[in-house]
């Protein structure tokens, strides 16, 4: 890179003489520009604009060269030229890919990085954690069932894993999230003057007063971890897979699955208020209903919500996929079913005109089970603290040649309760 920097210092010299000669050339000809002086100016001009874009290409190498650092590292006996991942290829080409930054950062932490790289990487890594006596069970070659499976035994291996698939969120789908930069606790101001109406006056008549009364929703920021995952060396060395983003997203699935139930169901003791202990009863089925729900009472749960929540772009209904298998086989007194397939491009499908969520930690329909929600699902807010953070743990482990990696996030979620329920809940007969 000092050869490329003397070479562009040099190449700035000789476009600034060729500069000064054009603006000599201005001031001989008093600023007439014709004839000779014309093709002069014009051909110091070029030659100046061709060096230009020469510094300009020598610019770019040299930012690369500067931020992806090149490491040449000696492998099976032969040269990789390597820097955060990237190829020798895409570091003529002046390519940062921060996907292959991040697979450079799992497998080898923020050492082999460049001062941009790792510029990039310092919102996800965090240095400071508690000291940990334990030792525990790692993701490894040796053990199939914690790795070794992805490890290639020929060139047949292909290089993805499957995993199992089970349905969960539909709370972040639905609700308002809001992000904030701290945890500080977040008060949101309420007031609920809909039993308040004005008054008539007669002339030079005296009016009445009445305050406005004013409450408060409080967020705070609850610590969600991904619990540890520990991975040998030799695994992050020798597996085929795309381990670096397999490890991410396996870790934020686990803070989103823990989070959404919270969002659904919490009690607001040390988590969230759930959605639906923060909704009121909208309806409870007739007795025999403790695994189904009729027309009526699909009726009778939207118009308990007030019309000014119907008429927001969040009213929703929301249920889990039993529930809306149940209500799928619904039709009403002319056997027209409920539910309606979204026939236009981007259409969403419909209950009764509004769309749905499938929310799988709602209750299955029981006796007593609140099992399908309505209402405006905008008022519910989730509050997050700078997102999702990963934590890569390496000197904690470092005697066991092990790598620990960590996912938190900060969050809360509770239901914007000015006085009336946004949002509603039906409830199956008890018997």
């Amino acid at each position: 890179m000092a050869d490329t920097i003397q070479i562009m210092r040099e190449k700035r010299e000789e476009r600034a003489r060729l500069v000064k000669q054009a603006q000599a050339l201005l001031t001989e000809s008093d600023g007439k520009i014709d004839g000779e002086v014309e093709r002069k100016f014009d051909a110091l001009m070029a030659d100046s604009d061709g060096i230009k874009a020469q510094i300009d290409k020598m610019e770019r190498l040299a930012a690369a060269e500067s931020d992806l650092d090149v490491k040449i590292e000696m492998k099976a006996g032969r040269e990789d030229i390597v820097k955060a991942g990237i190829s020798k290829d895409e570091v003529a080409q002046n390519m940062f890919d921060e996907s292959k930054v991040f697979a450079a950062w799992m497998r080898g932490g923020m050492d082999g990085l460049s001062a941009k790289s790792r510029n990039f990487m310092a919102g996800l890594q965090s240095s400071s954690i508690k000291e940990d006596s334990g030792i525990y069970a790692a993701q490894s070659v040796g053990t199939t069932t914690a790795g070794g499976f992805t490890v290639p035994q020929d060139s047949r291996f292909m290089s993805l894993v499957e995993s199992s698939l089970v349905e969960f969120g539909g709370m972040r789908q639905a609700s308002t999230v809001v992000p904030t930069d701290n945890g500080q606790a977040m008060p949101v101001p309420t007031d609920n003057d809909s039993a308040q109406t004005g008054e008539l006056v007669a002339e030079n008549g005296a009016t009445d007063a009445q305050d406005v009364v004013f409450g408060q929703v409080v967020f705070d920021a609850w610590m969600y971890s991904s619990k540890r995952v520990l991975s040998s060396i030799q695994l992050l060395q020798d597996t085929a897979v795309d381990i670096e983003a397999f490890i991410a997203r396996k870790l934020g699935e686990r803070i989103s699955r823990i989070q959404n139930t919270h969002f659904t169901t919490g009690d607001a003791s040390s988590k969230p208020n759930g959605v639906v202990t923060a909704a009121a009863l909208g309806r409870t089925g007739a007795t025999g209903s403790t695994t189904d729900v009729k027309y009526v009472d699909l009726i009778e749960l939207e118009h308990s919500v007030d019309p000014g929540y119907r008429r927001s772009s969040g009213a929703r209904w929301m249920m889990n996929d039993a529930s809306l298998s149940v209500i799928k086989q619904i039709v009403d007194g002319n056997s027209r079913p409920l539910f309606m397939p979204g026939l236009a491009v981007g259409a969403p499908d419909t209950i009764l005109g509004y769309p749905y969520v499938v929310n799988n930690d709602l209750a299955t329909m029981a006796a007593n089970a609140k099992s399908i929600l309505f209402g405006d699902f905008s008022k519910y807010w989730i509050r997050d603290v700078r997102g999702f953070t990963l934590l890569r743990l390496t000197e904690l482990y470092a005697a066991n040649l092990q790598v620990g990696f960590l996912g938190f996030t900060r969050s809360d979620g509770d239901l914007l309760d000015a006085g009336i329920k946004p949002v509603k809940w039906y409830a199956n007969s008890a018997t």
